[in-house]
């Protein structure tokens, strides 16, 4: 799997670096997030990608809907911005969970490893 793009959304943005799963995963708290770049380049599948603005404890599939769902075609790699107004960041109220399955309504990990990039204004 090839290195993902550093590309800063904006001035002053902070990356982490994430391997997605079906377990949610925990992103700052009250973040701006300005994109999450997807690598799904070794899976033969397509990937989901499932977004919540959450506080407290880690959602739950199937009980906490995402408040973002996005799709990654099968070897590809994709790019979720978060505009809002026509600008590139979108304010959290809560904690960012992130996570990626098989499906928009099912709670299985893809076959192989799928890494993301998370932008944020680090907080």
């Amino acid at each position: 799997m090839g290195t993902l793009n550093k590309f800063a959304p904006v001035e002053g943005a902070v990356y982490k670096d994430v391997v997605l799963d079906n377990t949610p995963e925990g992103i700052g708290t009250t973040p701006i997030a300005y994109a999450i770049e997807v690598d799904n380049s070794d899976n033969t599948a397509k990937s989901v990608l499932h977004v919540w603005d959450k506080a407290t404890s880690a959602p739950a599939f199937g009980t906490d809907e995402p408040d973002w769902i996005y799709t990654i075609p099968a070897g590809e790699r994709g790019v979720l911005p978060f505009p809002v107004n026509g600008l590139l960041g979108d304010q959290f109220t809560a904690i960012m969970w992130v996570a990626v399955t098989t499906g928009a309504n099912v709670n299985v990990a893809p076959t192989n490893t799928v890494k993301g990039t998370v932008w944020t204004d680090g907080t």
